[in-house]
């Protein structure tokens, strides 16, 4: 690689191999609605199904039971080579999609191109970017990644925060998800307890000691402060941060 260029690893390159797959699999917004394999209170699933609903592209909701994860078997693995949700199939085809912000960009590419606004933004909406400053597509990309690497986390430790709200939680989840009886009662469990300690762990990795509430309410004061009194991130319209 070029002088402070990062090296690329198999990961990176594994990666990079869907996103150019997933150009292939969707050359144009199907005429039927795409079927959304998914759990209801996956973050991930959430967001992707904001943006389908805010685009106006059709789709059908498959719950899956998060256990046997018997409806998504042989399906898509993401470039980590795990079987995990949204994943997204296509009218009349075969193949499936996956990883949520790869879907959303996939989407992107194929939607009617929408005339630019004066402000230079070319997502759904967005404001300009004073000079010397970063343009709206870095600053919404920044923060996606804001979003996936550093807020799920911060939501997450914040709902298994103790034993008590772990299975408050559990008993949410198992109420909107896919479970019969005895899967249900096994996730409310097993599930409570086992999300209470990766939760702690969760909180080393991700570097967020001491009190999660207080991370949860710093977040927040950001994302506010990123609006500068606007709506949206994107403006009067959403972007793809919002």
């Amino acid at each position: 690689p070029a002088a402070g260029a990062p090296a690329r690893t198999a990961e990176s390159e594994e990666a990079t191999a869907q996103v150019e797959d997933q150009k292939s699999v969707l050359s144009e917004l199907p005429s039927e609605p795409i079927i959304l394999y998914q759990y209801a209170v996956c973050p991930f699933c959430n967001k992707l199904r904001a943006y389908l609903d805010y685009s106006r592209i059709p789709y059908s909701v498959v719950e899956v039971n998060p256990l046997t994860k018997s409806e998504i078997k042989g399906m898509k693995k993401n470039s980590n080579g795990k079987l995990k949700v949204p994943i997204v199939g296509l009218p009349g085809s075969k193949e499936q999609m996956v990883e949520s912000d790869d879907i959303i960009d996939a989407f992107e590419r194929v939607k009617p191109a929408v005339k630019q606004a004066k402000s230079g933004s070319s997502w759904f909406g967005g404001r300009g970017a004073k000079k010397g400053e970063a343009s709206a597509e870095e600053k919404t990309r920044e923060w996606r990644t804001w979003v996936n690497e550093r807020f799920v986390h911060i939501l997450t430790v914040n709902i298994y925060r103790s034993v008590a709200e772990s299975f408050q939680t559990f008993e949410y989840i198992t109420d909107q998800g896919n479970f019969n009886a005895l899967t249900r009662e096994a996730a409310r469990y097993s599930g409570a307890g086992i999300m209470y300690f990766v939760s702690k762990n969760i909180k080393k990795k991700r570097d967020l000691p001491g009190d999660e509430r207080g991370h949860l309410y710093a977040s927040a004061k950001d994302w506010v402060a990123a609006l500068e009194g606007n709506r949206f991130f994107g403006g009067d319209s959403p972007s793809l941060a919002d």
